[in-house]
């Protein structure tokens, strides 16, 4: 008998450990399983309701100015800020997710990776595809799209959707971006320290925090100047905030509330760990003074932008190592040729922007005593390819000795 027991206890152990995995599998989205034809019997089957359950719906999109893309970690876009407020109707979040063609979108659909398509197509040619148009746009001649197996979710849509939308929101995000403080700085009153010597009022705190965090507060301040000029209460179109135009979610991150935005000592703590984690994240970068300036971009645009940027720089057989070659790049990608490319993985991003401002940062850091360093493609003359230390005394430099992006003040570890 005792054989018996010792397998009884076997096979009961078995199926106590394989039930959780059992029901673990039988919550999944469609598409999950990876058996042949599991995505096509779960579409079959898988609407409003399966939604509502799994807590979220999915929309797929093309990324662009005008549908969607991410600024400084903010989701924006006129479609997403539309399918956005219907889950928000309905209690639901929303995860987007990017094609880089028309093709692309319907197999997603389809293959149930996507629940809806939040992307004007045109009306005729979902319709073709034995799609259900919804959200109808354009005078009807374009609509987004969810599959005929999902008519809960197309009703509600249907019933939900209001002609005017469109326009209201780009009402909407027009009035915002008029209603702001003004966080770009005018280029006749740069440089205007406080008192002779300083740099602005905020100079220990600059100092201060780049000392905890390894980097030289004069870059700090030099990115405070570009961001807000040196204004606590600047607020720009986007909802960043603060001396260091901090995004709300990135501050969530960072552990400051929205209030603390405005606070310089938080603003100045809060950047200065998140330009440290972001030279972290570029640790394959080779060279610290190359290094710091895709942490600057990724400061403005964010990691993945960046990231995107280099990609095609190595796809066009040119060095990512280098930020002169990527700098190109990060312009192209405000272009559908290039945004839509297989290599690029967060879409359309405000190249200008991005590019421009690594570049007035670097300017700002070396009028503030600072050395950077550049091969001369959009840095003016006197920035050099290698670093140097400062000669000239100015009003910032006297009595100190100008910083490299090698010295060991800037070194992260």
């Amino acid at each position: 008998m005792r054989p018996t027991n010792i397998a009884d206890k076997f096979i009961r152990a078995l199926l106590y450990c394989a039930l959780p995995l059992l029901t673990l599998a039988s919550c999944q989205r469609p598409g999950k399983s990876g058996a042949p034809g599991a995505a096509t019997q779960a579409a079959a089957t898988f609407d409003l309701e399966d939604v509502e359950r799994a807590g979220e719906l999915i929309a797929v999109t093309l990324s662009g100015p005008e549908t969607y893309y991410t600024y400084r970690g903010q989701e924006m876009g006129l479609q997403y800020l539309m399918a956005e407020r219907f889950t928000k109707s309905l209690g639901l979040g929303l995860r987007m997710e990017i094609a880089h063609d028309t093709t692309e979108l319907l197999n997603m659909l389809s293959g149930a990776k996507a629940d809806l398509i939040a992307c004007p197509l045109p009306k005729t040619l979902v319709e073709k595809h034995g799609l259900i148009p919804v959200a109808t746009q354009q005078g009807g001649r374009k609509a987004w799209a969810v599959r005929t197996t999902s008519p809960r979710l197309a009703s509600t849509l249907i019933t939900w959707w209001n002609p005017s939308l469109p326009d209201a929101i780009t009402k909407q995000i027009e009035t915002a971006k008029a209603d702001i403080t003004p966080a770009t700085p005018n280029i006749r009153t740069a440089y205007l320290p406080q008192a002779k010597g300083r740099i602005s009022p905020y100079d220990e705190l600059f100092r201060t925090h780049g000392a905890k965090n390894g980097i030289d507060w004069r870059l700090l301040a030099a990115m405070a100047w570009q961001e807000s000029a040196f204004n606590p209460t600047a607020r720009s179109w986007a909802g960043a905030r603060g001396l260091m135009q901090i995004m709300p979610a990135t501050g969530a991150r960072l552990g400051l509330t929205t209030a603390q935005l405005n606070e310089p000592d938080a603003s100045i703590r809060g950047a200065s760990a998140y330009l440290k984690q972001l030279y972290g994240k570029f640790s394959d970068i080779n060279t610290p003074a190359e290094r710091i300036k895709f942490a600057i971009a990724a400061y403005n645009a964010g990691p993945g932008h960046v990231r995107d940027a280099m990609r095609l720089t190595q796809k066009h057989k040119m060095s990512p190592q280098s930020w002169d070659r990527v700098a190109p790049f990060i312009l192209k990608l405000s272009d559908a040729r290039y945004y839509r490319d297989p290599a690029v993985k967060n879409g359309y991003m405000i190249g200008r922007e991005t590019h421009d401002y690594v570049y007035a940062v670097l300017r700002h850091w070396q009028h503030f005593g600072g050395i950077v360093t550049g091969t001369g493609i959009g840095v003016s003359a006197d920035l050099h390819s290698t670093p140097e230390r400062a000669t000239r005394k100015n009003r910032f430099t006297r009595n100190n000795r100008g910083l490299s992006p090698n010295d060991s003040v800037f070194q992260i570890e």
